[in-house]
């Protein structure tokens, strides 16, 4: 989350205290965020979505891209292919971070790390 903590430290806690008084137990979760954080929070998952939305069109591109085309592939190494593209867009956009990537992907960082070595990606 690349929130600026205008007010730094003070809003911050200002906000954790917040949470923490409507909440009902002693565990607090997104749902007690402020409306501008959450909306914020709201619009950054959105927009990384949209970053990943995979068509037909997006395949055909990369395939092209990359100098090959699907008919001259096996299912698997095509799927393993689309699988490295979007695994290393995740990467970019997390700038090396995997637990970041994981969340993009919607999987965890175990699942990613064990994708990265089976398919040999390597990312600096």
């Amino acid at each position: 989350m690349n929130y600026e903590w205008n007010g730094n430290v003070r809003e911050l806690k200002n906000v954790i205290d917040s949470m923490v008084e409507v909440s009902e137990s002693n565990i607090i979760s997104i749902k007690q965020l402020p409306a501008y954080l959450y909306d914020f929070i709201k619009d950054t998952k959105k927009n990384m979505a949209n970053n990943f939305k995979v068509t037909n069109d997006n395949i055909n591109e990369n395939c092209s891209e990359n100098n090959y085309k699907l008919h001259n592939l096996n299912l698997k190494e095509a799927v393993e292919e689309t699988e490295r593209e979007i695994i290393l867009r995740a990467l970019k956009l997390a700038n090396g971070n995997q637990t970041k990537a994981g969340k993009i992907l919607g999987i965890p960082r175990q699942t990613l790390k064990f994708k990265i070595d089976k398919l040999n990606i390597t990312y600096i």
